[in-house]
């Protein structure tokens, strides 16, 4: 008789990393209410899921759901983000004159100041430490 362990080795594999079999064997409620393809998982070769899935998303696919997503001129949310100007844009003094490398001049600078050493003053004392154990 071959053992359990040999049985589920040859068993489909699913999941993270090819982890998991069996989860939904015996469970007809936990797999109608996480698998979509019907089949249970644990009756299927990698392939068979896999060919299952993509006719599941090309018969459920709504492409006005995502065109619907392209008018966003009244989305306030998205008036605002447009707004924005972004930290690392925000100097104030900025002109349209600036060259490459008064740019490249410009992210030197601030990226020194991210500096983990001792005498910079970007970070204190205790999270330069804290930046160290992680």
């Amino acid at each position: 008789s071959s053992s359990p362990s040999i049985f589920n080795e040859l068993r489909p594999k699913y999941g993270f990393a090819n982890a998991f079999c069996n989860v939904f064997r015996g469970n007809k409620e936990l797999h109608s209410e996480m698998v979509e393809m019907g089949d249970c998982p644990d009756d299927l070769t990698a392939h068979q899921r896999r060919e299952k899935r993509l006719k599941l998303e090309r018969e459920q696919f709504d492409p006005d759901r995502y065109l619907g997503d392209m008018d966003v001129e009244d989305d306030a949310i998205y008036q605002i983000a447009m707004e924005m100007i972004p930290h690392w844009n925000n100097d104030g003094n900025k002109n349209d004159e600036t060259t490459e490398d008064d740019d490249n001049d410009d992210i030197t600078s601030k990226m020194s100041r991210l500096s983990t050493n001792e005498g910079d003053t970007f970070f204190t004392s205790d999270e330069r430490d804290h930046l160290a154990r992680i």
